[in-house]
């Protein structure tokens, strides 16, 4: 309460030194200081006066020297870096690569075994050809698709 107070007392001061001018300074200059303090003044009154003006960018309300500051974020973005580092070396991403390939492969197994043992109706139709060479070539396109994925990541 103080502080609006005192804050409010300087505006009013600057308005009314700068009164004569009437300039567009004077009014952004005491409306920075109040913000949204109301003044009872015919200049603060003015609709130019309203208009909100953002703090200075240098403004520093914790009271911590720029210096500190700036190692702060310094030391946050070394810190990044190196988990970064940690997270994305070669070893890790083929770790993952190869988790990928097999995880993927043994999924893609279990979905055919799953047709294998969905198609078991036509063991005695004539449809049981066209059904086990489907199941084979794509038991053969797994194997060499993960095979070739292997190799492309050097992972044998």
């Amino acid at each position: 309460m103080a502080r609006d107070r005192r804050v409010a007392e300087r505006a009013r001061h600057l308005i009314e030194n700068n009164q004569k001018e009437k300039s567009a300074a004077a009014v952004a200059s005491a409306t920075r200081l109040c913000g949204e303090t109301n003044i009872n003044t015919p200049m603060a009154k003015a609709k130019s006066s309203t208009t909100k003006i953002a703090p200075k960018a240098n403004h520093n309300p914790g009271g911590k020297e720029m210096s500190e500051h700036k190692e702060a974020r310094t030391g946050f973005i070394e810190n990044v870096s190196n988990l970064g580092g940690a997270l994305f070396n070669v070893k890790g991403v083929k770790k993952f690569a190869s988790w990928y390939i097999d995880t993927s492969e043994k999924l893609a197994n279990g979905a055919l075994d799953f047709q294998a043992s969905a198609t078991q109706w036509a063991k005695e139709t004539p449809l049981a050809p066209i059904f086990s060479a489907q199941n084979e070539f794509s038991r053969k396109l797994v194997e060499r698709s993960a095979n070739a994925a292997r190799s492309l990541w050097l992972l044998n």
